[in-house]
This record gives C-alpha cells, sequence and structure tokens, in this order.
C-alpha cells in the first residue's frame, strides 16, 4: 500500500503494512521466535523495497506517458495546420512555394518527433536507475528424498510387466 504522504528518502513510509513485524516482537520468544521474526523482517524490507520500486517505475511510465501525449497533441495541430493550407492552396501546391509550405510542416513534425525521442531517453534513463541491477532471489528448491533418487521415470503402463514381453 502506498505511503498516503509524501515520502522521501530520509523518512520512509511507515503504515502498518511496512511496520506490523513490530506488533509481535513480544509474542515471539527462543530460537525459533527469533529466527521467525528475523526472516520475516527480511521479507518485509524486500516487500516494501519491491513496492516502492515499483512506485518509482509507474512514475516513470506516467511521465513517458504524458510526454507522448503531448507529442501526439502537438503533430495533430501540425497536420491539422497542413490539411488546412493543402485545402487553401488548392493546386498551388504543386508550385514551388506550396512546396516550401509542405516541407515546413514536415520539418516542424520532424522537431516534434525528435524533442519526444529525447525526452523519452531521458526517461529511458530514469527506468534504467529504478530497474534492479541484483538478481532477486527465487525460493529456495526443493529437494527430493532419497528414497525418489533412483526411482524410474518411465511411467508403470510403458514398462513389459512379464520378462518374456520384453523378448518379443
Amino acid at each position: 500500500m502506498p505511503c498516503a504522504r509524501p515520502r522521501s528518502p530520509s523518512t520512509p513510509c511507515t503504515t502498518p503494512e511496512r511496520t506490523g513485524i513490530s506488533s509481535v516482537y513480544g509474542d515471539w520468544q527462543g530460537r525459533g521466535g527469533t529466527g521467525a521474526i528475523v526472516k520475516t523482517e527480511e521479507t518485509q524490507r524486500a516487500a516494501v523495497a519491491v513496492s516502492d520500486r515499483g512506485n518509482d517505475m509507474a512514475a516513470v511510465v506516467a511521465e513517458a506517458s504524458e510526454i507522448v501525449r503531448a507529442g501526439m497533441l502537438r503533430l495533430q495541430e501540425i497536420l491539422q495546420s497542413f490539411i488546412s493550407l493543402a485545402v487553401a492552396a488548392g493546386p498551388a501546391l504543386a508550385t514551388p512555394p506550396g512546396q516550401a509550405m509542405a516541407l515546413d510542416h514536415l520539418g516542424r513534425a520532424t522537431a516534434v518527433v525528435a524533442k519526444v525521442r529525447a525526452e523519452l531517453g531521458e526517461q529511458t534513463g530514469r527506468m534504467v536507475a529504478v530497474t534492479p541491477a541484483e538478481h532477486i532471489s527465487a525460493a529456495p528448491a526443493a529437494t527430493a528424498p532419497a528414497s525418489t533418487s533412483a526411482a524410474s521415470t518411465v511411467p508403470a503402463s510403458a514398462a513389459p510387466s512379464h520378462p518374456r514381453a520384453r523378448r518379443r
């Protein structure tokens, strides 16, 4: 759950979902309880870090979406301007002055695309900065009991049921 108030790295979020383990310190005792608390705290810290990273990524995506939206609006304005020019110019659009006006619109559209690409490049850099470089460990692999290690991997229906059946 995100914080209800703005936070900075020096003021961490302290919602109950993020600090709930502190309520069980008095109830869990002994080596098992201490081990459980330690593992639970590690898991809670990891979950908070993943949540915070996800929130940071969502902010980058939202800003990138706004950049794309603003660029599309600007391109639509340029397109509408060109369409108005083309309708008004009619056959004169094929003349050198008409082509110059068309090239002007194309140049403006190209500049908008270049600006959007540059701004998205900055957002890509921000996304790379919030993407974890470290490998997030998976759950420990389950180990099979020793008694199953020698078991056949051939289904019983595929194995011959009688010694003579093997010779045929």
